[in-house]
C-alpha cells in the first residue's frame, strides 16, 4: 500500500468518527428535547384542572368550581373545595329549585335539589343542611262494608339535619356548597387530588357496581331501597343470604365470614343523619336500632334491643323514639346506654297525620316541644319530657280546611305566644258542628271564640292568624285577627261586638250582634 492510499484511509476513518460523534450528539439532543416535551406535557397536564364523573372526563363549565385564580381551585381552611349546586345538578341530571324546600319560593340565596325520594336544602351562610325524605308507610284499615282489613300506602315526610364543617356560600348569584355538603345532598362520593388537580365524583350507580363486583350477595338495583343505597357512600352494602335474611357488609374490605351486621333480619333501614339502622328480626318481626361507626367501619352496636312491634325516630336532637307494643304507642328516650320511658305504650296514636302545618317539620313534635297524642279517639298534648299539658279530650287537632278546598287560608295547629307568652293549640272542639277552638297550652283554658275556621295568611312579609266566626245568629261570618284581639290580656269583657262594616271587634255593653266569649285570662 503506498503513502497516498494510507492517507486516504486515515482521512476516511476520521470522517467516520466525526460522523458518528455528530449522530450521537444529535440523538442525545433529540432525547433531551423529547424528555423536555414529556416533562412539559406532564407539568402542563398536572397544572390543568380536570373533572371526572364515574371516571369519565367531563368538560368544566365556567363557574362550576369556586376558583382561587384562573388556574387554581379554592381550598378553604377545612380542606374543602366548593362546587356550584346548580351547575352540578345539570351535570348529574338532578332537579334544582330556588329557595329551600320548606318555603318553595324563589329566593336565590337558598336552593334545594331532588334525588329520588329526597329533597336537600342549602341555605347561604349556614353550616346546616337538611333533607326532607318522603317515606311510604303501610297502613291497615277496616272498611264499614266489610270486616276485612285492607292494606294501603301513605306518604309521610321525615326531616334529617346535618352539620357540615364549612358553611354554604352565595357567590355571583349562585349557591356553592363544600364537598362534604355536596356528598350529603347529591349522595355521591367526591375526591380532590391536589397533586393531579383532579376532581372525581362517583355516583351511587358506580358504587353499586364496585360493591357487586366485590360482594357476591350484595343487594343492589331495584332490590335495594334508596335509603339503604346510601350505605354505599360509607363503604357498606346491604347483603342477603340464601334464606332471604338481610345484613350489612364492608365492600372495600369484604370478609364473608365477618359481616358488620349479621344476616338475620327481615328488614333493614338506614337513617343517615343518626348513623343508625332500624332492624326487624326475621324470627318474630320485632324492631330495634343498631348504631354504625361510619368512620371506622367496625361492627354495628345494638343501642335499642329489638323488642318492639315498630320503632321510629322522632327527633334527631333529643334521641326520642316512637315505639309500638301490643298495638299501642309510646315514646322512649335513649340516654347513653340507658333507655328512659317518656310515655307508656298506651296511646292510640302519637303525632298528627300526613299534613304538616306552617312552621312544622316533624309530624310528631310541634315547634320542637309539643307532642300530639290520641287516646280513646280524643286528642291532647304532652311535652317532650312526657308531661301531660292538655288531657286528651278533643275530637281533632289542628284546622286545615284548605286541604279539602273549603278553607280561607293556610291550616293552623299552633298560634305561638298568644297570651302572656303562652302558645295556643288549635283543636276541633265540636265535631258535630265542625267548630274549632284555641286552647292555652299552659292551663287548658279556651282563648277567644269557638270558630268555624282558624287559619293563617302570609301578608306583607308577615304571617297573620285569623278565626272565622258566625254572627247574627249564624246567618253570616266575620274574619277576626286573632293577635289583635286576643294577643293581650282582656279584662272584664264578657261580650264583644262585631262591626260588620270595619272587620273589627269592639267592646260593647249592648246585646246587639254580640257573641259570648270566655275571658282570655
Amino acid at each position: 500500500m503506498n503513502l497516498i492510499d494510507e492517507n486516504e484511509e486515515r482521512e476516511l476513518n476520521q470522517n467516520k468518527k466525526k460522523m458518528f460523534t455528530f449522530i450521537i450528539a444529535a440523538i442525545a439532543i433529540l432525547i433531551i428535547i423529547a424528555i423536555g416535551i414529556i416533562v412539559y406535557s406532564n407539568v402542563k397536564k398536572n397544572n390543568t384542572l380536570k373533572f371526572q364523573i364515574n371516571e369519565t372526563n367531563i368538560p368544566i363549565t365556567s363557574g362550576l368550581f369556586e376558583m382561587e385564580d384562573k388556574k387554581n381551585i379554592h381550598i378553604d381552611e377545612n380542606n374543602q373545595i366548593y362546587i356550584s349546586v346548580k351547575k352540578l345538578s345539570a351535570l348529574l341530571g338532578v332537579e334544582f329549585f330556588n329557595d329551600e324546600y320548606k318555603n318553595k319560593g324563589e329566593d336565590t340565596t337558598k336552593c334545594y335539589i331532588k334525588t329520588s325520594n329526597e329533597y336537600t336544602s342549602y341555605i347561604s351562610n349556614s353550616s346546616q343542611i337538611y333533607k326532607a325524605v318522603i317515606v311510604e308507610e303501610q297502613q291497615t284499615s277496616t272498611t264499614n262494608s266489610s270486616s276485612k282489613n285492607q292494606e294501603s300506602t301513605k306518604k309521610t315526610t321525615e326531616y334529617e339535619y346535618f352539620e357540615v364543617q364549612s358553611p354554604v356560600k352565595y357567590i355571583n348569584g349562585e349557591i356553592y356548597a363544600s364537598q362534604q355538603a355536596i356528598e350529603l345532598g347529591f349522595n355521591v362520593t367526591l375526591y380532590y387530588d391536589q397533586s393531579t388537580k383532579t376532581v372525581s365524583i362517583y355516583t351511587l350507580d358506580a358504587l353499586e357496581s364496585i360493591a357487586a363486583y366485590n360482594v357476591e350477595n350484595a343487594v343492589i338495583g331495584a332490590n335495594c331501597s334508596y335509603s339503604n343505597k346510601k350505605l354505599l357512600k360509607y363503604g357498606y352494602v346491604l347483603v342477603q343470604n340464601i334464606d332471604g335474611s338481610y345484613g350489612v357488609a364492608n365492600y372495600y374490605n369484604y370478609n364473608p365470614s365477618d359481616y358488620v351486621v349479621s344476616c338475620k333480619y327481615s328488614n333493614i333501614r338506614f337513617i343517615e343523619s343518626s348513623s343508625t339502622l332500624i332492624i326487624t328480626t326475621a324470627e318474630d318481626n320485632k324492631q330495634g336500632v343498631l348504631k354504625l361507626d361510619l368512620n371506622n367501619q367496625g361492627k354495628a352496636n345494638v343501642i335499642i334491643q329489638p323488642n318492639y312491634q315498630s320503632i321510629t325516630k322522632l327527633d334527631e336532637d333529643s334521641d326520642l323514639y316512637l315505639v309500638k307494643e301490643n298495638g299501642k304507642y309510646g315514646i322512649i328516650k335513649l340516654i347513653g346506654d340507658e333507655i328512659n320511658i317518656i310515655l307508656k305504650t298506651e296511646y292510640q296514636q302519637i303525632g298528627i297525620n300526613d299534613y304538616l302545618y306552617e312552621g312544622m317539620d316533624n309530624k310528631y313534635i310541634i315547634n320542637g316541644k309539643y307532642i300530639p297524642v290520641k287516646m280513646d279517639n280524643l286528642w291532647g298534648i304532652v311535652s317532650t319530657e312526657g308531661r301531660i299539658l292538655i288531657i286528651p279530650q278533643y275530637s281533632g287537632i289542628g284546622c286545615n280546611l284548605a286541604a279539602s278546598g273549603t278553607g280561607t287560608g293556610d291550616g293552623v295547629i299552633i298560634i305561638p305566644e298568644l297570651v302572656d307568652g303562652n302558645d295556643g293549640i288549635v283543636f276541633l272542639t265540636d265535631a258535630q258542628n265542625n267548630l274549632y277552638s284555641i286552647i292555652n297550652v299552659r292551663n287548658g283554658s279556651q282563648i277567644g271564640f269557638t270558630a268555624n275556621e282558624i287559619y293563617s295568611k302570609y301578608e306583607d312579609n308577615v304571617r297573620n292568624y285569623y278565626m272565622k266566626v258566625s254572627v247574627t245568629e249564624g246567618t253570616s261570618t266575620k274574619n277576626i285577627d286573632i293577635y289583635k284581639l286576643f294577643g293581650k290580656k282582656v279584662e272584664n269583657v264578657d261580650t264583644l261586638k262585631i262591626d260588620t262594616n270595619a272587620n273589627t271587634i269592639e267592646n260593647t255593653t249592648t246585646e246587639e250582634a254580640t257573641i259570648p266569649v270566655k275571658n282570655a285570662n
